[in-house]
């Protein structure tokens, strides 16, 4: 099983032990967008984004609200060019959850996708900016694997851009 198939599989899991256990809805929405992260990441998804999107709009779990803004945004990139400027807004209210929520691991990850998807429109200069960020934010956190991990795809980056 791979990585995505195993956290779809563990997603179900906790969307079945949070509806049996009386869990606050919010976390069941957050676990079903979830899911569908992991299946687009494997093309086996076709998405509804209206249900998507009220899927966030009515979580309550305010600590919740920029995670769940991430993983639509990364929805959003895995479905084509079309939809990157729908990503671009997603990630942007992700980044302003966590740093209204002082949510600093949720904001180092936003930073990352952030990155990637400005990688991705070849907006190097913000890419590299926004790796940054996240590195130092990943560095507060004690995150040093995920130091490396970011610092390693600055350092392609960076090759992609310097000449011969």
């Amino acid at each position: 099983m791979g990585r995505y198939e195993s956290a779809e599989a563990s997603y179900l899991e906790a969307i079945s032990l949070s509806k049996n256990g009386g869990f606050m809805p919010s976390f069941v929405n957050l676990y079903e967008i979830a899911v569908i992260r992991s299946r687009i990441k494997v093309g086996k998804e076709k998405v509804d984004l209206q249900l998507l999107y009220q899927q966030a709009n009515q979580n309550k779990a305010k600590f919740n609200d920029g995670l769940m803004a991430n993983y639509i945004a990364e929805i959003l990139m895995n479905m084509g060019q079309e939809y990157v400027e729908q990503a671009e807004k997603w990630i942007t209210r992700a980044v302003d959850f966590d740093l209204r929520n002082d949510t600093r691991w949720n904001l180092a990850r936003d930073y990352r996708l952030q990155a990637e998807l400005f990688a991705r429109k070849n907006m190097n200069a913000m890419a590299q900016e926004t790796y940054q960020k996240a590195i130092e934010v990943f560095a507060t956190c004690g995150a040093q694997g995920w130091v490396r991990r970011i610092e390693e795809q600055l350092e392609q980056l960076l090759q992609k851009e310097s000449p011969g």
